[in-house]
């Protein structure tokens, strides 16, 4: 027994809406073309609608059409020019030549800078001299107020005053202003010549 007339016109009709939808994925995979140009025709003596056509699949504009076509990506554009160079990082220093006596085992305050918030590699150094013949040790340390590094010298003396320079250096981040100090103690002792620089970097590795 065969299909009845309107059962075949449907299975038609999907029919047909499918291979529809199989030809529209195929062209709208083909366009725009393998050189980036989309290709359109449009109505140029009546209201101007517009329709992209597929030229890789032999397609054209009708006699009553006007082609149009452009890129899908635009030209590049010309090089802007170069901007200016930005500020260079400002290095932070204080330094001093006075000579402050040092009581045995209390810590004193040398040198300080405060500092912005940043990050920052500080180096430092401190003269420490012996006044006696005896063998001393001397300790001072970089605080920021937290100990961010310590050196030690042994001051021997050796019948006259023995002067040493101790170097400091450490990097540190500060999330608010900070002050960075070098506090020195020995006994019967003075400093002198101290120097701190702080510098700001963007990051440490």
């Amino acid at each position: 027994m065969s299909p009845l007339p309107g059962r075949r016109v449907r299975w038609a009709a999907l029919g047909a809406i499918a291979a529809a939808l199989v030809m529209g994925g195929i062209a709208y995979a083909s366009i725009p073309g393998p050189d980036g140009v989309i290709h359109s025709c449009y109505a140029q003596f009546t209201n101007g609608a517009l329709r992209v056509i597929d030229t890789s699949k032999g397609q054209k504009c009708f006699p009553t059409e006007g082609a149009l076509s452009w890129n899908q990506t635009g030209p590049t554009g010309p090089t802007g020019p170069t901007g200016p160079t930005g500020p260079l990082p400002t290095a932070y220093n204080a330094s001093t030549g006075q000579c402050i006596s040092l009581a045995n085992n209390v810590p004193t305050t040398v040198l300080s800078k405060t500092v912005p918030a940043g990050t920052y590699v500080i180096a430092a150094k401190v003269e420490v001299l012996n006044l006696d013949g005896s063998t001393r040790l001397a300790r001072c340390k970089l605080t920021d107020p937290a100990t961010i590094d310590v050196s030690l010298a042994d001051l021997a003396g050796l019948g006259d005053a023995d002067l040493q320079t101790l170097p400091l250096q450490a990097t540190a981040p500060f999330a608010s202003t900070a002050t960075i100090s070098i506090i020195c103690d020995t006994h019967n002792g003075d400093t002198g010549g101290g120097v701190i620089t702080a510098i700001p970097v963007g990051a440490i590795g």
